[in-house]
């Protein structure tokens, strides 16, 4: 069976490639490949994953710019190597254009992947819709949400974002090395947070978290992980509220996992987001995570996320945490959270089968 994954986001540090990802490496059978399609031509970690399992990646560049070159070199795509199916994941019903080019390349399973609650760009989402509703075949969602903003009252499956739980399982090592090596006092605050530098993700909210826990005197320590457009906005930002010794810049970096034994809690005051798989994972680190109710409430499996208002001031945000601190116990918490992460369905090998078996099905192979 050959499926083509298309990824209509950036290939990088980011939720919905991390998915990608993680199915392909967790499917891993030897009937089955998977080719992915990717909007920018990636890094040498991303090619690699996809030729361990036997696929590739083929970069079709301009979906944005010159979105009809693009639908026609993915057409191609898809005739010359006659996929089983597409599934395409993202955010909007501009997910039309991939859709429909499998229908016209005579791809007959071409399924659709929601991995949001909203879009940033309504109208042309409203215009695409219409294509979007008779081009897919199957609909997939991250989470009950999820599936609802893009289908409306169709039918939809959802396939939970998993995660390789026990890599992200709180590691007193990493926690020494990383502060260690940033020379983090052990009674710092250390409040992290994963994600692309956008308007979605709102990483202002954490540097004016920041400025009020530096007013009040309270040592800590921001690392915030990842890159894009706003990341110079942001850097510019700590430098007006003289935060340049407390706020860390890692870029993208490949390995998160021990970042996460390193913070106390984390911080995730986004305008929208679906399901977010980084949550998962700061959760099963046993972290406390703390972020705005924008956010879709089924991705607190632990017990261990606050959902706070960004219409409530940063004094509310800022007492709520540094009151959540003193109930930490890491390995403990860890321990428990990725218990009920397996038990809800959330670790990547239950779900890689359901979606294998699910593929099986539809393609009638």
């Amino acid at each position: 069976m050959k499926i083509l994954m298309i990824n209509t986001v950036p290939m990088e540090r980011n939720g919905i490639t991390n998915v990608i990802c993680n199915i392909v490496q967790a499917i891993n059978n030897p009937n089955v490949s998977v080719d992915c399609v990717s909007i920018n031509k990636p890094d040498k970690y991303y090619y690699d994953i996809f030729s361990y399992a036997k696929g590739q990646i083929y970069v079709i560049e301009n979906r944005l710019r010159c979105p009809i070159l693009y639908f026609w070199k993915l057409v191609r795509l898809i005739k010359k190597n006659e996929y089983d199916c597409i599934h395409a994941h993202g955010n909007s019903h501009t997910l039309a254009i991939e859709v429909f080019a499998a229908r016209v390349a005579g791809c007959s399973v071409r399924i659709a992947h929601s991995h949001s609650t909203t879009c940033k760009y309504k109208v042309i989402d409203k215009i695409m819709k219409p294509i979007f509703a008779s081009s897919c075949t199957h609909n997939i969602a991250c989470g009950k949400e999820a599936g609802k903003w893009l289908f409306g009252r169709a039918k939809f499956e959802i396939f939970k974002n998993g995660v390789f739980t026990e890599n992200y399982r709180f590691d007193e090592n990493y926690r020494k090395l990383i502060r260690e090596k940033y020379s983090i006092n052990e009674n710092s605050i250390v409040i992290g947070h994963v994600g692309n530098f956008d308007d979605v993700k709102n990483q202002d909210w954490i540097i004016e978290i920041g400025k009020e826990l530096s007013r009040r005197k309270i040592d800590f320590t921001i690392f915030l992980i990842g890159t894009g457009e706003r990341l110079e906005t942001i850097k510019k930002m700590v430098n007006e509220y003289n935060l340049e010794n407390n706020v860390i810049f890692t870029g993208a970096i490949d390995n998160v996992n021990q970042y996460l034994s390193a913070f106390d809690c984390v911080v995730m005051p986004s305008f929208f987001e679906g399901l977010p798989l980084t949550l998962i994972e700061e959760q099963a680190a046993g972290l406390k995570c703390f972020v705005s109710d924008n956010i879709t409430k089924e991705v607190d499996i632990t017990g261990n996320v606050n959902f706070l208002s960004l219409n409530d001031n940063v004094e509310n945000w800022v007492s709520t945490i540094i009151k959540e601190q003193k109930k930490n116990n890491r390995d403990k918490d860890s321990d428990i959270a990725i218990k009920k992460i397996v038990k809800k369905g959330y670790d990547i090998a239950s779900e890689s089968e359901r979606l294998l078996d699910f593929y099986i099905r539809i393609c009638d192979k």
